[in-house]
């Protein structure tokens, strides 16, 4: 008996860029999930690799730099978010076009959360870019989505890895992605534990922590804005690691209850979630993590297919 493969892709903002390393190593082994869910910006690269998209996104994940983020930010001041968020969907419909989640050639699910309700919202049906501004919309970040009575934000509030979406959909064997697992290198970057190798933090061109040469390189600035370099980390650094601390466990609960079959965390909580211009290095990391699980997923299915 043949059993249904499921991908579960977990939100992470910027990092979210792993998950495509991570579908690039299952496609070259021959894995195709008959099922797939994403909650933020997992949701938007499962819906590209659903809708036969990954090469279009891969581009324009490898393009970004801190000119075309500022492009995508329509920042606005006095609304229930930072950013209204319709670059990004202009963005979403340039690649996506129209097309509708059950015109997809296997399921597919968003996931949101209401702020109303309190409630996890699945979309599985409908306008495949309108299911995707609700997943991504982080609280306080992007807009809030409001749906009739419902007013929906990130579903990573809820449900960070939706492997249970999956499950729901019918997949027999799920693989969960959860890119914001690494608290370890997260806490590091953030300043609060020391980096392994601090003479090589992670940055283009490998500058150090303390090199003027940061000035010149935004997201190097930015990041190193975000981590800090005090002997004690600065207030956003404290913060940011919070946010994934309180992901961790979100994640750390949902896998109690109904955990993956192959569970992957790639090592990538030394980048910030707002290095959009890290998408070289995630993706690579995203392929070094799922290569190790590779037996692993094969001996899984080896199995299934016996009983």
């Amino acid at each position: 008996m043949t059993r249904k493969i499921g991908l579960a892709l977990g939100g992470g903002a910027a990092l979210g860029w792993a998950h495509i390393g991570i579908i690039q190593v299952l496609t070259e082994n021959g894995f195709r999930p008959d099922i797939v869910t994403g909650t933020s910006i997992g949701s938007i690269v499962g819906a590209c690799y659903v809708a036969g998209k990954m090469e279009a996104l891969e581009k324009v994940a490898r393009g970004m730099n801190w000119h075309r983020m500022i492009r995508l930010a329509d920042i606005q001041i006095g609304k229930n978010g930072f950013l209204a968020g319709e670059p990004v969907v202009a963005l979403l419909r340039e690649h996506l076009g129209d097309c509708r989640i059950e015109d997809f050639d296997r399921p597919f699910a968003a996931v949101a959360a209401d702020l109303v309700s309190g409630d996890q919202v699945i979309f599985d049906t409908g306008d495949v870019v309108e299911a995707l501004r609700a997943s991504i919309s982080i609280p306080g970040v992007f807009t809030p989505v409001r749906s009739g009575q419902r007013l929906l934000v990130d579903g990573g509030l809820l449900n960070t890895v939706p492997v249970s979406t999956c499950r729901d959909l019918g997949a027999d064997l799920v693989i969960g992605v959860n890119i914001v697992g690494d608290f370890e290198g997260q806490a590091a970057a953030a300043g609060l534990l020391r980096h392994p190798d601090e003479s090589a933090t992670p940055g283009k061109g490998g500058e150090t922590v303390g090199a003027r040469a940061a000035f010149a390189n935004l997201s190097q600035s930015v990041a190193r804005f975000f981590r800090g370099e005090a002997k004690e980390p600065g207030f956003l650094g404290v913060a940011l690691t919070s946010g994934a601390l309180i992901l961790r466990e979100i994640a750390r609960g949902h896998a109690e209850i109904c955990p993956a079959d192959v569970y992957i965390e790639p090592k990538v909580g030394h980048i910030t979630q707002i290095e959009f211009d890290k998408a070289d290095e995630l993706i690579a990391l995203g392929r070094e993590a799922i290569m190790v699980k590779i037996p692993e997923i094969k001996a899984l299915l080896a199995r299934a297919d016996q009983s």
